[in-house]
């Protein structure tokens, strides 16, 4: 299974975010808030080996950049 991360954002914002092998970001999605039962529907297909750069669509345009935005203020 691959790493992965869920942050929740100061506004209630949902992200996930899953590295590759090298621990470098490899897709990000935002907005599970709104989408009820989704991100648990994620994890558990991460969990069965799913690959989310060929198997899910809705990864940020340059998620490492975007990551390293959200996280920079940790």
């Amino acid at each position: 299974m691959k790493n992965y991360q869920v942050i929740e954002d100061n506004g209630g914002g949902l992200t996930l975010v899953v590295f590759d092998d090298n621990n470098k970001v490899e897709y990000l999605h935002n907005g599970y808030e709104y989408n009820h039962g989704q991100l648990k529907q994620d994890l558990n297909a991460l969990e069965s080996g799913d690959d989310p750069l060929t198997d899910w669509e809705g990864n940020t345009e340059n998620p490492q950049e975007v990551y390293n935005q959200m996280t920079s203020y940790i």
